[in-house]
């Protein structure tokens, strides 16, 4: 949570850095309730409290699906926020009946805050037998409304052969 806060104990802030601070939090998709009380300890003095309740982030994957004289079925695991750091992993098999691909795989992995800094990283690896596709982005997202420049990279690689689906 201290990487997405706006402020730190005993700054100075205005209540649109506190609102900004709800709003990403919330967008995080990590909690499913935060809220923000203010307690009055001087005319002009108050103290934060922000509290949130943590959302399920583990989730199965179920594959299936037939079409065209093909099957795809397999499944794997999804977890949104692994071990409370931010991370996005993913991770599914499946079998694919079309042109005898047969095995597929793939794994992604997200990180919002790479090494706690404000650039994002992303990254994703799918395989079969016939092609490998590879892409890591590296990126300073828009994070709050005050936030003038975005940039990044990409780098994308495939090898492999394309085919033609019968």
């Amino acid at each position: 949570i201290e990487d997405e806060l706006l402020f730190t104990e005993d700054d100075t802030v205005n209540k649109d850095d506190i609102y900004e601070t709800v709003r990403i939090l919330r967008n995080t998709g990590f909690f499913s309730d935060v809220s923000v009380k203010l307690d009055s300890v001087s005319p002009y003095d108050y103290d934060v409290y922000l509290t949130t309740k943590d959302r399920w982030s583990t989730f199965p994957i179920f594959i299936f699906g037939t079409g065209g004289n093909t099957t795809s079925i397999g499944g794997g695991f999804e977890e949104l926020n692994l071990l409370g750091r931010g991370a996005h992993v993913r991770f599914d098999a499946y079998h694919r009946s079309e042109n005898a691909i047969r095995w597929q795989g793939s794994f992604l992995l997200t990180q919002r805050r790479l090494f706690s800094s404000e650039y994002y990283l992303d990254g994703i690896i799918t395989a079969n037998k016939f092609r490998t596709d590879e892409q890591v982005t590296v990126a300073k997202p828009f994070r709050t409304l005050r936030t003038e420049l975005s940039y990044g990279v990409n780098y994308y690689n495939a090898f492999g052969r394309d085919f033609l689906f019968n």
